[in-house]
């Protein structure tokens, strides 16, 4: 198997894992907006607010900024700062771009470990939410696939270096 039958498969594997997790963290989003919608219904039409409410809508927005995350990277739809970028040659830019990514994926390797230690721990301790006593491991195991995912993300994006003329599609 050559080297662009790999590719293909990583991209259109990636390209069905884009599909689930932007599915998912669409259904996410649209029961936080549900569950906002009822709570602030139910809270002024008749005084009575949803219970732990708000505690439910922290775990779904943790479990949605942590869905994101790879997608994002996958895609590259990071916000980017290129105020610079026209003053820097394009040789120095795709160094640049490298040592970005290479700073990225050292941040998310290490907010993994961090994240698996967090998990572990709350697991040990039998940590739950203040109000529900919802048991955070579930949100902690979420938040360390999506970190997983992420790093994965960083690691097979560098396969792209040099197969097109453009910098902008080279790393991103």
């Amino acid at each position: 198997m050559s080297l662009n039958d790999w590719r293909d498969r990583l991209f259109r594997l990636n390209q069905h894992f884009n599909t689930a997790v932007g599915l998912i963290a669409a259904a996410v989003l649209f029961a936080m907006m549900l569950l906002t919608f009822v709570d602030v219904s139910g809270r002024t039409l008749f005084d009575h607010p949803v219970d732990g409410g708000f505690e439910i809508t922290e775990l779904m927005l943790a479990t949605l900024i942590y869905l994101a995350l790879p997608l994002v990277t996958s895609e590259s739809s990071h916000v980017e700062v290129d105020i610079l970028d026209h003053f820097i040659p394009t040789t120095l830019q795709t160094l640049q771009r490298l040592m970005i990514r290479l700073v990225n994926l050292l941040a998310y390797v290490v907010l993994t470990w961090v994240m698996i230690k967090h998990t572990l721990r709350a697991y040990e301790y039998e940590d739950v939410t203040s109000v529900l006593e919802i048991p955070l491991t579930g949100l902690g195991i979420v938040m360390v696939v999506g970190c997983v995912l992420t790093t994965l993300s960083l690691l097979l994006a560098p396969i792209n270096v040099g197969s097109t003329e453009n910098i902008e599609e080279d790393l991103f």
